[in-house]
């Protein structure tokens, strides 16, 4: 099927998309216009599309608010006891974002099971969408000026 080709394609996430057909399915998207990718084949661009609707999210998914439980469930040594930590900040979140998450994490785990094809490994995974997922709040740019 289509999906099992673009799943396999290496890079998924790290090459960047053509750009002006990212911005014109984002325009469609903010206008409540319906999109079809069946238009589209360039996968790339198609996970441009994913990255930046993540991205301006005027919150992350894991919210500001956690931030700090979300980094202090991942301390615990004993992976069971760190899993059930984890459990229990999610359980926090709002319901959307928890249902957003799941369907997520769970597109995340079938693109990883390629990884050998498409070089998305779990760490490649986390290195490109976790600073959109969880971020701490405050976060500013910092000008330096000599």
């Amino acid at each position: 099927s289509e999906m099992c080709i673009r799943d396999r394609e290496e890079g998924l996430f790290r090459i960047s998309g053509e750009q002006s057909v990212l911005v014109a399915i984002k325009k469609r998207f903010d206008k409540g216009k319906k999109v079809s990718f069946r238009d589209h084949n360039d996968p790339h661009t198609i996970a441009g599309v994913l990255k930046l609707w993540l991205r301006e999210l005027p919150e992350p998914l894991f919210t500001y608010e956690l931030y700090d439980s979300f980094l202090e469930s991942t301390k615990p040594q004993d992976l069971s006891i760190r899993i059930e930590c984890i459990k229990q900040v999610i359980n926090v979140l709002p319901l959307g974002n928890k249902a957003i998450i799941r369907v997520l994490l769970h597109f995340l785990h079938f693109m990883e099971q390629f990884s050998n094809k498409n070089k998305m490994t779990a760490s490649n995974l986390a290195i490109v969408f976790g600073p959109t997922l969880l971020a701490p709040p405050n976060q500013t740019c910092l000008l330096y000026t000599s």
